[in-house]
């Protein structure tokens, strides 16, 4: 399934960092947000809702 293929994917990309010592600071920072990713589809069902509403509540924030 897509979601899992992604995580591998994701899995993949914090392996190849961690090997690299963490020399790279342009890859520490996606893997980083990958990992939060990665988190998400953990945590969250369907469709990233909760992510959705985080990100509505984060543009409210900023609109006020």
């Amino acid at each position: 399934d897509k979601i899992e293929k992604l995580g591998n994917k994701i899995c993949r990309l914090v392996k190849y960092y961690e090997k690299s010592k963490g020399q790279n600071l342009a890859l520490a920072a996606l893997a980083d947000v990958l990992l939060g990713i990665k988190e998400v589809f953990r945590s969250y069902d369907k469709r990233f809702k909760k992510l959705e509403e985080s990100l509505k509540d984060k543009e409210r924030i900023i609109s006020k």
